[in-house]
């Protein structure tokens, strides 16, 4: 199966193209998602707990 233009999204933090199915879906509405892919989000929270923590990430 190949990715078309509307099955894939590019992350505004990474520049990375990748399905939609890697960005969260936003509350505001059913078709819209996350600037942001999981990935992105997820590291940025890991390091940011890190900080708050005294750890190292």
């Amino acid at each position: 199966m190949t990715m078309t233009a509307e099955h894939t999204k590019t992350c505004s933090h990474c520049t990375r193209d990748l399905p939609l199915s890697a960005f969260a879906r936003r509350r505001r509405g059913a078709e819209t998602r996350q600037a942001w892919c999981r990935d992105c989000i997820n590291q940025t929270r890991r390091e940011a707990y890190a900080r708050a923590h005294g750890r190292t990430a």
